[in-house]
């Protein structure tokens, strides 16, 4: 089945199981985000800018109210311009693990993360041999998030990652997607 397919199915059944209108800041124990959006790095050349594609699982746990303990695994696209630096059609790949701090606003969550963990940026060389670079770094970032009912939300989140890789170190991504609280 298509990667459009389950997501279309997935939204469907989030919003025909969660019926009852919610107020922002109703009491969960778990969180599973899925986003979508766009991102890229400033200090590349060629390849520079945030026109590509990417998306990202959010897993989260409430350790105390406004508080949140979660893990971040996102894929970035980064094919809109021919060449990443060396590199053709490269990926960027994380997974992190990190801490959310949540402030209650009058209609929305605002959030504060901050993470650590692994990135892989791979793609192929001028030759067509392929390429990969690991390397640990960390992200910070906002995130915002407006309840549709009791177990469902539109999240939003803009967040800056660094590691060290060649040809660039710093990475921006911007998601929007669901949230399935639980």
């Amino acid at each position: 089945m298509r990667v459009g397919s389950c997501c279309s199915a997935l939204v469907l059944v989030l919003l025909l199981a969660v019926p009852a209108l919610a107020a922002p800041g109703d009491t969960h124990s778990f969180s599973v985000s899925l986003l979508g959006g766009v991102g890229g790095s400033p200090d590349v050349d060629p390849g520079d800018g945030f026109g590509n594609t990417g998306y990202q699982l959010n897993f989260s746990v409430v350790r105390e109210p406004g508080t949140l303990v979660g893990v971040r695994v996102g894929r970035l696209d980064l094919t809109n311009k021919e060449q990443f630096g060396p590199l053709r059609k490269p990926f960027l790949d994380y997974a992190l693990i990190g801490g959310e701090y949540l402030f209650n606003e009058s209609y929305y969550i605002s959030g504060v993360f901050l993470g650590v963990g692994g990135y892989r940026l791979s793609g192929d060389l001028a030759g067509g041999r392929s390429d990969q670079e690991t390397a640990f770094g960390g992200t910070l970032g906002l995130s915002g998030e407006f309840g549709l009912t009791q177990s469902l939300a539109i999240r939003v989140e803009v967040a800056g990652h660094y590691a060290d890789l060649e040809p660039t170190q710093v990475f921006g991504t911007a998601h929007a997607g669901l949230t399935l609280h639980f």
